[in-house]
Order: C-alpha cells, then sequence, then structure tokens
C-alpha cells in the first residue's frame, strides 16, 4: 500500500533508513502505545540500550510516562536510555523565534474594538464573536490557507460552498469573518509562532523521528515532517481499525460495528453474519456492558458503585471519560464522600471555582451599587477580609447582615454606614464597612483599558483581604496567576472598555480558563475522550454517552458551515466524528473492562443512547444472540458487599408532634412569642426554644407591614412636636404632619422608589386621622408618650419567673377626679372588622399584654388606619379584667411547660398558611390522617 507520502507498511518491522519522505506504519487499536513502543525497539535492536538519539512525538505529555514503560517492555533490559519524548507544542515552543510573541487575549480585543466600530455584531454577542473568529483565523493559519485579495472574491468562495448568490446574509457574514481575518493576518500570533517553531526545529533535526498517531497531522506539521525527512529518517506510526491490519477479537467486532468506510450494500445482518463466521464466540461480552439510569442520581450512583467495585477487585488504573458533566460532578462528589479522592485531567472552568466566584461577587457588588444579596453573598466567602481572622470576619458579617435586615436596606455602601453608626461599639463595624468603601471608589467609572481594569480590581481585591486570601488556596492562586497574566497580556491595549464590556470579557476568560487540582493523584482518572488516545486503562468509565453528546458536538461554529471549511481546506463535522468514533474504539479495544452509562430519560422524555452504542447493541445481539446492555444491578455492581441493602421504610407521622423541652423555655418572652405560644406551641417550641427562626428577609419591593413601619415613624414624630393637635390651627396641623411625611417617607424612597406610592396612600388619611385625633382630644385625651420600651416580671409556681417585654406605639394619659387614666394604643393598618373579631375570640393577645406590660394603664385599643378610615377597637369589656385573665393564661400555660407538658402542633389552618415551620412539624402528612 502506498500513503499519501510515502509507503504505508502493515508487515515485518524493519529499521529505518532515510527516504527523503516520511513513511507510514499502521498498528492495532488494542494496547496501541505498546504495538508502537515494540515496533520502534524492533527498529533500533541494535542500539539498546541507548535509544536517546531517537525522537519520539506524542499527541499529548499524559504519554510520556507510560510510552516509556512500554519501550521498557519492549526492550527487555533492565537498563535503557530512553528517546527524547516530547509533543509538536513542546519543540515548538523550545525553538528561538525572533520577535514578542501577542497573546490571544490583546489580539480578541482588537477584533472586539473592529467589530465595535463597523456595528458588525450586536453588542451582547460582540465578545463571543471575537473569540469564535480568533479561533478560526488561528486554523486558517495553522492550515496555510491564504488570505483572499479582497472580500469579495473571499464572498464568492462563501457563495460558491453556500451554493448560493446574492444572499446578503452569505455577504454579511463573509465580510464579518474577512474583516476579522485582515485585522489579525500578519501578527506574531500563536498559530504563526507555533509554524516558525516547528521549521527552525526540523532545520536543526538531527537522528530518526517518530510521529506516534499521526492521523490528524496539520499541514504545518506534516511540512515539519517532510523538513526533518530530508535530513533524516521519519516514521509516522497510526493505530488503524480497518481489517486488513489483522484485527481480531474485540476490535474485530468494533470494526465491524464501525467501520471506516461503511459499505452501503452489507447491512447490519450481512455484517454479523460475517462476523459470526470470523469469530464464532464474543470476546467483548464479558469486557463491555452498557447501562441506561433513569435520573441523575441513578446514572452516578451507578457509575460509583462501579467504579467502588472494580477497586475492591484490585483494578489499577480506571479511567472515567466525562462526556456530561453534570453527572461527572455529583459522581465526584459521591466518590469523595466514599473517600474515594479523583485526579482530575479534565478540569473545571476557573470561573466555576469558589475562589472566582468571590471576584464575580465583588463585580457584582459594584455593578448593582452593593445589592443586600450581592453584599452578603461577597462578605460570606471566607477570602473575603481574610486579614480579620476567622472569628473576627464572622462576627462582622453577622452585624453587617443584622442590620441590613432590621433596617431592610436594599442597597448602598452610604446607608449602611449611616445605620451602623447610631450602633453601640461601631468602630469595627465602621472600619470594615470603610475597607468595602474604599475598595469600590477605587474602582474606575466610566471607560477604560482592559489593563486599568484588572489593575484597579486587583487593588480592591487587595483591600478587602481577598488577595491574601486566595494566595492560601490552590485555586485562590490560579485565579491571581490568571489575572495577572491577563494584566500582562493587555498592558499598553487602547481600547476602550465600560464596566459592562469589562465584565463580560473577564467573565468570558474565566469561563475559558481550566482550574486543575494539581496535587491529587489516584488511580482514578476523570479525562475526555481525546485525552485517552494511545492510553492503555485496566478499566473505564464513560459517563454519559446519550445520543446528544456521542458523537459530541463541535464544528461548525456560528461562522462557515461545514461547505465552506471544506472549500477552505479545513477539516470538517465528517472528519471530527470519525476521529471521535475511532479514539472509542481504541479506547475499548485497550481497556480490560469498559462500563458505559448514560440518562435514559430526562424531562419525562426517553433519551436514546448513542448511535455508536446502539449499532454494536444491535450488531452483538444479531451476531451473538444477547446484546451488551444491562439492567442487572447485581452485575452491575459485582462486588456484593457494595449492593446497596433494601433501606427501611421512613415511619409515617401518627399525629401532631408534641415534644417536650422544660430546660429550653427562654425566661425572656416577647409579646409576639407568646401570642405564638397560645397560637401554636409547637411553632413557639421550634422558633423561641430551639431558635429555629429565619432572620427577616430583605425586601425589594415596599410591604405592607413597611408601610406601617413608616407610619409608625411618622406618627411618633409628629405626637413628639405636636402633642395636642386641639392647640394648633387645622391647617398648621395638617402641613406639619404633610412635612413629617414627606421626610421619612422620603428617605424611605432613596432605597426604593414604590415608597412614594405608599406615601401616597397615607395621605389620602391625613385628614381623617387629624377628626380622630381631634375628636379623642375632645373626650379629655392627650399623647403621652409613643415608642415605649417595656416590661414585667410575672412570677410562677416553684420560685420561677417570666418575663414579658414588647414596644407600646403610644400611651394616652386622661385626667381624672383621682388623678389620671392611661390608655395603650396600638397602630394598625389592618381591617377593624379582622381585628375586632380576633378580640372578640379571645385569640389576640397583643392588647391584653400591653395592658400587663403598662400596669397603670386602664384602657387599650387599636387604631386602625384602613384606606381613609381612622378608627378605634378596644379591649371588649372590663380591660383591667382582661389583663387579669391573660396573667392567668400565662401563668397556666408556662408553668405546664416549664413542668414538662408537651407542645402540641395544634395551629389552626389560618396560623398554618403562613407559618415558617410547617415543614418541620410535618402538618401536611399527618393532618389528613
Amino acid at each position: 500500500m502506498t500513503g499519501p507520502e510515502g509507503p504505508v507498511h502493515h508487515g515485518v518491522p524493519g529499521r529505518i533508513e532515510p527516504s527523503g519522505v516520511p513513511e507510514h506504519v499502521s498498528v492495532g487499536i488494542a494496547n496501541p502505545l505498546q504495538a508502537m513502543a515494540d515496533r520502534i525497539v524492533g527498529r533500533h535492536r541494535q542500539e539498546c540500550p541507548d535509544l536517546s538519539r531517537l525522537t519520539l512525538v506524542v499527541p499529548s505529555v499524559l504519554l510520556a510516562t507510560d510510552l516509556a514503560r512500554c519501550l521498557s517492555r519492549a526492550a527487555r533490559q533492565d537498563t535503557l536510555l530512553l528517546p527524547r519524548i516530547t509533543t509538536f507544542a513542546s519543540l515548538a515552543r523550545e525553538a528561538p523565534v525572533a520577535g514578542e510573541p501577542v497573546p490571544d487575549s490583546r489580539r480578541e480585543l482588537v477584533l472586539y474594538d473592529v467589530l465595535r466600530r463597523q456595528g458588525l455584531v450586536d453588542r451582547v454577542n460582540l465578545w463571543s464573536a471575537a473569540r469564535e473568529l480568533r479561533r478560526l483565523i488561528d486554523e486558517l493559519t495553522s492550515f496555510e490557507v491564504p488570505l483572499a485579495t479582497s472580500v469579495e472574491e473571499f464572498s464568492t468562495l462563501v457563495e460558491r460552498a453556500y451554493g448560493a448568490r446574492t444572499r446578503a446574509a452569505i455577504r454579511f457574514e463573509a465580510r464579518v469573518v474577512y474583516e476579522a481575518w485582515r485585522h489579525l493576518t500578519g501578527e506574531q500570533d500563536a498559530a504563526y509562532r507555533y509554524q516558525a517553531g516547528l521549521a527552525h526545529a526540523a532545520a536543526r533535526a538531527s537522528g530518526p523521528l517518530y510521529v506516534l498517531d499521526a492521523g490528524d497531522m496539520r499541514p504545518v506539521e506534516a511540512a515539519f515532517a517532510r523538513a526533518w525527512a530530508a535530513r533524516g529518517p521519519v516514521c509516522l506510526v497510526n493505530a488503524s481499525s480497518r481489517p486488513d491490519a489483522g484485527q481480531a477479537g474485540v476490535p474485530g467486532i468494533l470494526s465491524a460495528a464501525w467501520p471506516e468506510t461503511p459499505d452501503p450494500s452489507a447491512p447490519l445482518r450481512t455484517r454479523a453474519a460475517a462476523l459470526r463466521a470470523t469469530l464464532p464466540s464474543s470476546a467483548l461480552a464479558e469486557r463491555l456492558a452498557l447501562f441506561g439510569a433513569p435520573t441523575l442520581e441513578a446514572h452516578a450512583a451507578a457509575a460509583e458503585l462501579r467504579i467502588r467495585a472494580w477497586l475492591a477487585e484490585g483494578v489499577g488504573r480506571i479511567a472515567v471519560v466525562a462526556v456530561d458533566r453534570v453527572a461527572a460532578r455529583r459522581l465526584r462528589a459521591l466518590l469523595e464522600r466514599a473517600g474515594i479522592l479523583v485526579q482530575d485531567e479534565t478540569g473545571w472552568a476557573l470561573s466555576t471555582v469558589a475562589a472566582a466566584t468571590v471576584v464575580a461577587r465583588w463585580l457584582d457588588c459594584t455593578g448593582d451599587r452593593f445589592h443586600h444579596r450581592d453584599l452578603l453573598d461577597l462578605l460570606k466567602s471566607p477570602y473575603v477580609l481574610s486579614d480579620m481572622g476567622a472569628e473576627g470576619r464572622k462576627h462582622f458579617v453577622w452585624r453587617v447582615e443584622t442590620l441590613l435586615r432590621k433596617a431592610n436596606l436594599v442597597r448602598g455602601l452610604d446607608a449602611l454606614a449611616a445605620i451602623a453608626s447610631d450602633e453601640p461599639d461601631a468602630r469595627e463595624l465602621l472600619a470594615g464597612i470603610d475597607r468595602l468603601r474604599g475598595a469600590a471608589a477605587a474602582m474606575p467609572r466610566g471607560d477604560e483599558s482592559p489593563g486599568r481594569w484588572v489593575g484597579d480590581l486587583t487593588d480592591a481585591l487587595e483591600t478587602l483581604g481577598i488577595v491574601a486570601g486566595l494566595g492560601e488556596d490552590a485555586a485562590g492562586q490560579q485565579v491571581l496567576e490568571h489575572l495577572q497574566r491577563l494584566r500582562d497580556e493587555v498592558a499598553g491595549s487602547h481600547v476602550r472598555l465600560d464596566f459592562g464590556e469589562f465584565r463580560r470579557w473577564l467573565d468570558g476568560e474565566l469561563e475559558s480558563a481550566l482550574f486543575r487540582d494539581r496535587d491529587i493523584r489516584s488511580p482514578v482518572v476523570f479525562t475526555h475522550l481525546h485525552a485517552t488516545r494511545l492510553r492503555t486503562f485496566d478499566a473505564v468509565l464513560v459517563l454519559g454517552a446519550d445520543m446528544r453528546s456521542l458523537p459530541g458536538k463541535g464544528l461548525p461554529g456560528a461562522f462557515l458551515n461545514d461547505a465552506v471549511r471544506r472549500e477552505l481546506g479545513l477539516p470538517g463535522r465528517a472528519e471530527q466524528v470519525a476521529r471521535e468514533r475511532e479514539t472509542l474504539a481504541m479506547l475499548i479495544a485497550s481497556a480490560g473492562r469498559a462500563f458505559v452509562t448514560w440518562q435514559n430519560r430526562q424531562d419525562s422524555e426517553p433519551v436514546a443512547a448513542s448511535p455508536w452504542l446502539d449499532v454494536l447493541d444491535t450488531l452483538h445481539r444479531e451476531a451473538y444472540g444477547a446484546g451488551l446492555r444491562t439492567d442487572d444491578w447485581g452485575r452491575l455492581v459485582g462486588a456484593a458487599a457494595l449492593r446497596p441493602a433494601n433501606p427501611a421504610p421512613l415511619p409515617s407521622p401518627a399525629g401532631p408532634p408534641a415534644p417536650s423541652a422544660p430546660m429550653l423555655i427562654p425566661e425572656d418572652v416577647s409579646v409576639s412569642a407568646y401570642g405564638t405560644m397560645i397560637g401554636c406551641p409547637y411553632r413557639f417550641y421550634a422558633s423561641h426554644a430551639l431558635r429555629l427562626d429565619d432572620l427577616d428577609e430583605i425586601r425589594d419591593e415596599i410591604e405592607k407591614r413597611d408601610y406601617g413601619d413608616l407610619l409608625h415613624r411618622v406618627l411618633h414624630a409628629f405626637h413628639r412636636e405636636v402633642p395636642r393637635v386641639s392647640d394648633l390651627d387645622r391647617d398648621a396641623a395638617e402641613a406639619r404632619l404633610v412635612r413629617i411625611t414627606d421626610d421619612v417617607f422620603g428617605r424611605a424612597a432613596t432605597r426604593n422608589h414604590l415608597a412614594h406610592a405608599w406615601a401616597q396612600r397615607w395621605r389620602k388619611c391625613i385628614g381623617a386621622y387629624l377628626d380622630f385625633q381631634c375628636a379623642r382630644e375632645a373626650q379629655g385625651w392627650a399623647w403621652l408618650d409613643g415608642e415605649v420600651r417595656s416590661e414585667v416580671a410575672i412570677d410562677l409556681p416553684g420560685s420561677r419567673v417570666v418575663r414579658l417585654r414588647g414596644r407600646l406605639d403610644r400611651v394616652d394619659a386622661r385626667p381624672e377626679a383621682s388623678g389620671r387614666s392611661l390608655a395603650v394604643l396600638d397602630y394598625k393598618t389592618s381591617d377593624k372588622r379582622k381585628l375586632r373579631a380576633r378580640l372578640d375570640d379571645g385569640d389576640d393577645v397583643q392588647l391584653r399584654s400591653y395592658l400587663l406590660l403598662r400596669g397603670d394603664a386602664e384602657h387599650a385599643a387599636y387604631v386602625t388606619i384602613d384606606n381613609t378610615a381612622v378608627d378605634c377597637v378596644d379591649v371588649p369589656g372590663d380591660a383591667v379584667g382582661e389583663a387579669a385573665r391573660e396573667v392567668g393564661r400565662l401563668r397556666a400555660v408556662f408553668t405546664a411547660a416549664l413542668d414538662g407538658a408537651g407542645l402540641p402542633a395544634n395551629g389552626s389552618e389560618e396560623t398554618c398558611r403562613w407559618c415558617a415551620m410547617r415543614a418541620l412539624c410535618r402538618r401536611d402528612y399527618w393532618s389528613d390522617a
């Protein structure tokens, strides 16, 4: 046989001699690396043990160690001077090439600016377009495609490939690609330096050269091989699954299922018959199993159990080909939970690691004026303020979160600092907030160069102690290295970016960079399919081999379809798929055992296996009467000790829980907590005994309760200025109240503009409120005090005490013959009828408890402010008597709880509807029992 550049040999190995053209040699796909090593050593047996004059080019540095072992086995000598084992990329890097390289990030900035200025692409797609175009131009360079002389010439080529004429969309695409090509041609880019480096290496060739897995060499690499062949012998070695390569056993079955050049006249049944005649028994049945899992969890669990079984059986090297990255994440978590570390060659996008997330959160904060969610996410990162120490940082974060939730502060560092300044012992709190403000002030405003953006971002991270925190973490160090590399690469660039453009650029850079944990060594290796070429593993697990993922998606991209790529001489989709299928066949043929999985249902829809697996399974069933799929859990797991036990069924709740917790009952109880105890003792137990209550949520929109809080502030400030409204002219009183309203609601509107709408609602009530107050003053009542914090100790049997505390919205006084009478008022924005019903039913404890807190008060009422009406809802009957009865109920309830009585979940449906503890008491499971 004759290859495109020289003879192809499949026979007896012989010594390679200089011939001026590279020689082509093929080996089988079963353990191809050892076969290649045997071929090389066989040709140079007389030179053993010194093979150092040979140069071996491998597709990946990951193969170097394995190849060295294979050469040693082939030589069968205790000592062996190894050949030089390298890659094309290493040869190119080692060669001295004049001039400074232009980094890819710098070239993408140039393309971005060109596309932006010429308006060729939508702004939201500019960065993705620039990156894809840069990769396309590099590919054109490496395949030695010359630049068209004009955009018209290139447009004609593209139209010819598309088979269409005068189509505006095609001409536009051609123009975009041509402009990018024109602006990047002639630069000292990576593709140019790669080409120049290989040319330099070939010019200094010495000794024989072997290129292993040379099937997808690019023109620049083929030119390197030809140039070397002019100075010394060159042999290009490939693994082949063609029948004439002498395939048998597993490779023969795979070759029949996945022929390199399918014969349309040979249907699958015919191929199966021919296979059975050649190989009467299957060598694949005991080595390969296909498994479809119904859920993601089952998918990952099946893979985990298979790996654990292999390890228990003493299997050495296990490769996990992570086709499905989501399933790979879950599998890794399951393995680490079982104490099995993973060596991950695939890596994770740097943007997904926590160290990069803290950078993203900082940019979120500066881009959205420190929205509370972004700020808390940032502060809760262990990298932030790392110089405070763990406990100091946690205390600072707790205080900030408490302030934000207490004030319902949606965003803004200045507002946070103003609130913090009123707090006791605020020095350390303000110091931390000032660091945030200082870092924010250091960030650029407006358009700046990317180098300035990265530099100022790094300075801000330094101010916040993030750099120090990242420096102590492996992933953090890689993030810092990446930021420094970007800063160096784009230094001097004159492209100007606003914040949004810089953010999208940095996000893309972090997304394209990979994090790899360099410190883990494990027999379980996560890798990708292409990285397994020529490698041999004791067992292989292909994770996620469904029809959507295998063959993988790839070329073509947004620019230039397959036909245009073929017209330009670039590889297309067909070449990519063939290479991927060949790699899978090589992997299965070389592995001692293989287990291929996929998730066969997603979103309630069936998901088919890869068409390659379907063909292989069908062929095997036709040829040998049994397929390769397995649903047998026992066979799947292998080791009996690893089989999952049947879990015991969960007990069904027999009724509402009623825990007893006398030691956890607090002595200090708010009026609100006491109301919870009356409404549902179990909720009191969970919220106040176990302290499981959530912190208040910060609300982006102003809700009715926020309206009530603002109304309290307005009325308290008004009555402090005007204790007796009757003393003022009506217009003056109304003007005073409107001014205070504008002030209180105006401050709230700086944080949320919806405050204006609630202010308008209250303004409609101002006249009614002044009428109500004047009528009340006509009855002799006058405002005495407001926002009064009160506490009362209530004795319980056994020398025990419960302290009841609360805050009274308002206390009024009225002169009496015997002195004065006091009334406790509470403002409500609720419906008057609902409040009256609660008071009449005895469900409401608030007013009666307020009478206990203000022991000298004889009256209590709600002041309802609803729509345009203002009215009073008094405690029914004798208020003093009601207070006495409430004392009795409080003593009875807390005495029983402290004596060990159960605290049952007996709230009404109305009480339970919005209860945060509903899931804890499991009401939905026992309420219908």
